[in-house]
Parts: C-alpha cells; structure tokens; sequence
C-alpha cells in the first residue's frame, strides 16, 4: 500500500499490467520454432494424466 491514492476509502493506482508498445510488432507465428526436437514433446501417457487431473 505505499504506491497510489486513496478516494472515498477505496484504494486507486494506475493500471500498471498496460505496457506501451516498444519497437516492432510480432505474431506467434513470427516467433515458433519450425524443427523441434523430441524432447520437448509430452508423452501421450503424460499429456492424458495431466488432462486427468485437471478435471
């Protein structure tokens, strides 16, 4: 509580999660890795007890 204002007992700050954009813009598709290897890819049997537990 050391950053903002207080107004009618509520507490007022900025909207700090906005950022300006900074220099070029970019789509996912722009950043994707085309040739990935294995290792980085769930097994069925994970991917399916992670879809498990979040049920």
């Amino acid at each position: 509580m050391n950053w903002g204002t207080t107004w009618n007992g509520k507490c007022l700050t900025a909207k700090i999660l906005e950022s300006p954009k900074i220099g070029n813009e970019s789509s996912l598709l722009d950043i994707l890795e085309e040739q990935v290897p294995e290792e980085f890819f769930l097994s069925d049997e994970k991917a399916n007890r992670l879809l498990l537990e979040m049920k």
